[in-house]
């Protein structure tokens, strides 16, 4: 096994739910505009690393936007499981290494 994987978490991009610390200055739909942007450029760097990519998706992967991003990048989805953040990030590093030797697990909404 020498495989390694990228795992990126990303929230479903919901206006009035994302980037939600930005809503006063910039608006629900500014917040919103900004957070698919830095979404859009993660997935876009991941998919030009030699990491086989994986979208971990809140609250799952069932939203339109991972639907298409799965056919515009070449990533794998999986639904963030768990009771909070920290449990759902546990999740996806212990599956990911039960296949490959090395894991990398990123946000997406952090320039």
């Amino acid at each position: 096994m020498n495989k390694k994987c990228l795992q990126v978490f990303a929230k479903a991009p919901v206006k009035g739910q994302v980037k939600t610390r930005l809503i006063a200055d910039l608006g629900s739909e500014g917040a919103y505009e900004v957070y698919k942007q830095l979404l859009e450029k993660s997935l876009t760097l991941a998919a030009h690393s030699n990491y086989q990519t994986e979208l971990w998706c809140y609250p799952n992967q069932q939203h339109a936007y991972f639907k298409r991003a799965a056919i515009d990048h070449p990533l794998i989805l999986h639904d963030q499981d768990g009771d909070d953040l920290g449990e759902r990030m546990h999740f996806a590093m212990q599956n990911g290494l039960q296949d490959n030797h090395a894991v990398v697990l990123i946000g997406c909404d952090c320039p």
